[in-house]
């Protein structure tokens, strides 16, 4: 098989409510109006939540597909090339002994790019402990296979409570890849909007851009 020619990007994480969802229209809105690329978004979550909010608004950054798990590698193989980012929401993993048979999991193994947003509680970070270790598995069989694969996770929701300070201590204690910046709890990147890139905006400009720049950096993408 050739290697995919578009990147593929998945936001994951075994739990829900940690902003996966809200994190990939955050992100890929600002992927696509900051470096003119064509990006899609391929929302394979029962929720539809990227879809919904997509096809609610007029003039979207991003292009956006609800599609069955089960139908992606076709997808993949009938879109790869025509689009410079895919991105991949997909449901949450709820038991990752499961792992040849879960369909999120399958999914993931078709990115080169993972990001996983994790919140600073000590429930979110025993949850990601072991699912990041899976991730981490996926790794060494993508490049077994000559396949690039990178990951990385990330503080979401990130305030100023001693609870944060200590999550990313025992996350990058426990063997976690940590991006030094976070995403700030704000409301502009909670209330997300496929029309807006919130780099064009002042909160944008001041607390999300040194996440993005660092995140553009660590995945080379631009």
């Amino acid at each position: 098989m050739a290697k995919p020619k578009s990147r593929i990007i998945t936001v994951a994480n075994r739990k829900g409510g940690v902003g996966k969802s809200t994190f990939t229209v955050l992100f890929a809105s600002s992927i696509s109006n900051q470096f003119k690329k064509k990006v899609i978004v391929l929302d394979l979550d029962v929720q539809q939540t990227v879809y919904t909010l997509w096809k609610g608004v007029s003039k979207p950054l991003f292009e956006c597909e609800r599609i069955n798990v089960k139908d992606l590698n076709q997808k993949l193989n009938d879109i790869d090339g025509e689009y410079d980012y895919i991105f991949l929401d997909v449901p949450r993993i709820t038991d990752i002994t499961t792992q040849k048979s879960d369909p999120s999991i399958n999914a993931i193994k078709y990115s080169d790019t993972v990001i996983v947003p994790v919140l600073g509680t000590i429930i979110d970070v025993l949850s990601t402990i072991p699912f990041y270790n899976l991730i981490k598995d996926i790794a060494d069989l993508r490049k077994e296979n000559n396949y690039p694969f990178k990951h990385k996770a990330f503080l979401n929701r990130s305030n100023s409570r001693k609870t944060n300070e200590l999550a990313m201590q025992y996350l990058k204690g426990n063997g976690i890849k940590l991006m030094e910046n976070q995403v700030n709890d704000y409301a502009i990147f909670q209330n997300v909007d496929p029309e807006i890139d919130v780099l064009e905006t002042y909160e944008g400009k001041t607390r999300f851009k040194p996440f993005f720049d660092e995140i553009c950096e660590t995945f080379k993408i631009k």
